[in-house]
């Protein structure tokens, strides 16, 4: 037996299936799964994401899901399809908060999380909103840990370097 009235999802469906540009059947679609488990909302994601590849608010969201779900492989998948697409700082400030996840602890901790932020600030180091960004490097570089004097002040340099490299850019922070 049918219910009489239609779900909200499947009202959204049949707008979105006459016009899939209908932004507002999106909206109601992606809200409506919002609150579900990754696994069931996953289609609709990709649905949204093929019709509005640039949508970085979706994308962080769809990630951000894996994540929780500790779907790391799916998140990476999903980095690598959109980081390019999407130059939001939001989205590269999520790509670290990532890769601080899947490297904490590993034997390349450090090396992995010096070279993340490399590759965040060569493609959004110069964005006027990139502040965040160079200010997370820098904390994240002066709490390395050193062993002697001298891998104190190899650490130093590093800082000045990366400070000197940001504040010559224009930013808002």
């Amino acid at each position: 037996r049918k219910p009489i009235a239609e779900t909200l999802r499947e009202k959204a469906l049949k707008a979105i299936a006459q016009d899939r540009y209908n932004a507002e059947a999106w909206q109601a679609l992606i809200e409506e799964v919002s609150g579900w488990p990754i696994e069931r909302a996953r289609a609709t994601y990709e649905m949204f994401l093929e019709v509005f590849p640039t949508s970085y608010l979706e994308w962080k969201i769809y990630v951000s899901k894996e994540m929780a779900a500790k779907n790391f492989v799916r998140a990476e998948e999903l980095f690598q399809r959109c980081l390019l697409k999407c130059p939001r700082v939001e989205l590269w400030r999520l790509y670290i908060s990532y890769m601080e996840t899947v490297k904490k602890g590993a034997d390349d901790e450090l090396e992995s999380m010096e070279k993340a932020f490399e590759f965040v600030l060569l493609h959004m180091g110069i964005d006027f909103a990139s502040g965040t960004l160079w200010q997370a490097y820098v904390s994240f570089l002066k709490g390395v840990p050193t062993a002697d004097a001298f891998e104190e002040g190899q650490k130093v340099q590093k800082v000045r370097r990366v400070f000197q490299r940001a504040i010559v850019l224009p930013n808002n922070s």
